[in-house]
C-alpha cells in the first residue's frame, strides 16, 4: 500500500517549506526535542539518524552538523534534502529482514511504526518489506568506512 495521494503532493512541496512546516508540527506534537536540537548538538562534525522515517531530524541536524547520514529501510519514503541517504536498516545482525509496518483499521499506513519486529498484534493487518540489515559495524559512509566507537 503506498503512500496516500496527498502525502505523495505533500511531497512534491519544496524540500526547505516541507520540513519547516512539518518541524514545526512536529515540535508541537511529538517530538519536543527537535526545537532544543540546535542546543543539545555541537556545530560541526557528523550527525547520524537511524530510522530516519520522513528526515525530519536529519533536515534540522543539517543546519547543525557538517555532514548528515541517515539510514531508512522503507521504500515508501524517500528522504529530501541535504542528507546522504542510505536505504537500509541498522540491527544486530547483518542479513535481509522483514520490516514490519501496520496498517491502521482505517486503512492507514503506520510507518512510524515499522519495525523488524513482529510487535503489531493488535493491527489485523501489515505491510512487509525485504530490507537490507547491517550492524553499524559493516557501514560505508561517503567511500569511507564508519566505525562503531
Amino acid at each position: 500500500m503506498p503512500l496516500a495521494v496527498r502525502e505523495k503532493l505533500t511531497m512534491l512541496m519544496p524540500p526547505s517549506l516541507f520540513y519547516r512546516r512539518r518541524i514545526a508540527e512536529e515540535t508541537r506534537s511529538g517530538e519536543p526535542e527537535l526545537a532544543v536540537l540546535a542546543e543539545m548538538v555541537p556545530r560541526g562534525g557528523t550527525a547520524i539518524d537511524v530510522g530516519a522515517n520522513l528526515g525530519f531530524f536529519a533536515y534540522a541536524l543539517s543546519n547543525i552538523a557538517d555532514w548528515v547520514v541517515a539510514f531508512e529501510p522503507n521504500p515508501d519514503y524517500a528522504l529530501r534534502g541535504r542528507a546522504e541517504v542510505h536505504q537500509l536498516a541498522l540491527s544486530d545482525v547483518s542479513g535481509r529482514r522483514t520490516l514490519y509496518v501496520p496498517i491502521s483499521d482505517r486503512g492507514m499506513v503506520l510507518h512510524l511504526a515499522g519495525s523488524l519486529k513482529q510487535t503489531h498484534s493488535q493491527y489485523s493487518n501489515i505491510k512487509t518489506y525485504d530490507v537490507e540489515v547491517r550492524t553499524a559495524r559493516r557501514v560505508r559512509l561517503g567511500g569511507r568506512a564508519f566505525r562503531q566507537g
